[in-house]
């Protein structure tokens, strides 16, 4: 079975004096950190800031020689470019087994869930602990796709101690709903708590809050809805 992997999502905010068309020319760098700095840019902004012509653009940058371009292709299936992903998938029989996922995570993220069931089949044979909330819960929110956020929200309704403070000079054990809380509530439209801008939940009391939260899913988890304007 191969798990999917995340690398860390660094958000920056898009400096002022660039828009979405300058950031997806630097991706057509070969210096792999000017790449990486225009794509964790790009993740910022609102799907509608990218026109035809930015779409045409970062559908020509699926490519072998491009750097990062398993971000270029989850950039593509948050964008909807099916057609562009798929055609690189079908220029080789055997890629990259990174590669290979962000090609499946994409093509989720896009619309063709013909593989969503085996994909949660195997996030759930995966023990919730650290590392399920910072390797394989972002990529299972990533996909937007309903079975797989009612499957992060399921497990905020459990109750397991067994995570890490994400301050690391505090010590002892946390409940593992506290990261994941922060990963759902920027994709829910009617989610009821927000973030703040260091990503952090808004909130001066945690436990009130995760059990709102709670209470919140039972009441609501048949009718909330996603938003997919954002990475």
């Amino acid at each position: 079975m191969g798990l999917w992997f995340l690398i860390s999502l660094f958000v920056i905010l898009p400096c002022e004096d660039r828009d979405v068309m300058s950031w997806i020319e630097r991706c057509k760098s070969q210096d792999s950190g000017q790449v990486s700095i225009a794509i964790n840019a790009l993740r910022v902004f609102d799907e509608s800031a990218f026109n035809q012509q930015a779409r045409a653009e970062i559908g020509d940058l699926i490519v072998d020689k491009t750097r990062h371009l398993d971000d270029i292709i989850l950039i593509a299936g948050w964008l909807g470019l099916s057609a562009d992903i798929e055609a690189y998938e079908r220029t080789k029989e055997n890629h990259p087994p990174r590669i290979f996922q962000r090609i499946q995570l994409a093509k989720l993220r896009a619309g063709n869930t013909s593989k969503l069931t085996g994909f949660l089949k195997n996030v759930k044979e995966v023990p919730i602990d650290d590392e399920f909330n910072y390797t394989i819960a972002p990529l299972v929110a990533y996909t937007r796709q309903k079975p797989a956020v009612d499957y992060l929200l399921e497990v905020i309704s459990m109750r397991i101690s067994g995570c890490s403070p994400g301050d690391a000079e505090s010590s002892g054990n946390i409940d593992c709903a506290y990261r994941l809380v922060e990963m759902v509530a920027p994709i829910i439209n009617e989610f009821p708590y927000e973030l703040n801008k260091s990503g952090d939940i808004k909130t001066d009391d945690y436990p009130s809050m995760l059990e709102d939260v709670r209470n919140w899913i039972t009441v609501n988890k048949a009718s909330y809805t996603i938003n997919n304007r954002k990475y």
